[in-house]
């Protein structure tokens, strides 16, 4: 019989994304700021002290892994997690990314001060106002 944790064996992590949630930010920069973590060293610096579950944390963590922005190594029973992107390179992607997102947005990308860095929703309603200028039909928000 086939486990989930089998089958997370298995796969490969996927090329780099810069699209992480709120949740995964912030397991991200517990490994940044410490280098490697097991599953329940994570779980107690970020999940803990939110209420959260520990297998909130582990679905992160293989979530952020399948993504190719960590690396993980198995010791013992527990995996040991490390950033495979620097905090740096990885803010540099999701500069690019937002900055070639932007590009096409006409007077809303341009009024964006560059300073500011951009939250995904205000992506989301940049990316809304392009498509009902163009007429492009959307999803509501």
């Amino acid at each position: 019989m086939l486990y989930a944790g089998d089958m997370n064996e298995r796969s490969e992590p996927a090329a780099q994304s810069t699209s992480v949630g709120e949740l995964e930010a912030s397991v991200l920069a517990a490994l940044w700021d410490n280098g490697e973590l097991a599953t329940p060293e994570v779980f107690n610096q970020v999940g803990r002290p939110r209420g959260l579950a520990y297998t909130t944390i582990l679905t992160v963590l293989q979530r952020l892994y399948r993504k190719g922005l960590v690396s993980r190594r198995r010791e013992g029973k527990a995996h040991v997690y490390s950033p495979a992107i620097s905090r740096e390179e990885f803010s540099g992607r999701r500069g690019e990314f937002l900055a070639s997102a932007m590009a096409g947005l006409g007077p809303v990308g341009r009024s964006v001060n560059d300073s500011r860095p951009l939250s995904c929703r205000m992506h989301r309603r940049a990316v809304f106002a392009r498509s009902r200028h163009e007429g492009i039909p959307t999803r509501s928000m």
